[in-house]
């Protein structure tokens, strides 16, 4: 997540309005993932538009690994309670 910690440190330090705003948009949608549209990022300036790449691939990691129990070594059945066995 070292790109989105990059992105909030933008959003303090130099971002426009306009990109503040859509980049704070994108950030929570990623959080509560949720849609976002991705032509609202044309309107923002350079930088902030491949911050907000790189927030993307990062997330889209972040996921990759949260649900791939081989890397985790938890089942994605594991909070799901064990069947009762009548008999």
């Amino acid at each position: 997540m070292y790109a989105i910690r990059k992105l909030e440190e933008y959003l303090r330090s130099n971002a426009t309005p306009a990109a503040s705003r859509e980049l704070q948009r994108l950030l929570d949608a990623l959080k509560e993932e949720k849609e976002f549209p991705l032509s609202s990022l044309y309107a923002i300036d350079y930088e902030a538009f491949e911050l907000a790449v790189e927030a993307m691939r990062d997330w889209r990691i972040d996921r990759y690994y949260a649900g791939d129990p081989s890397i985790t070594g938890r089942s994605p059945a594991s909070n799901e309670p064990e069947p009762s066995c009548s008999g």
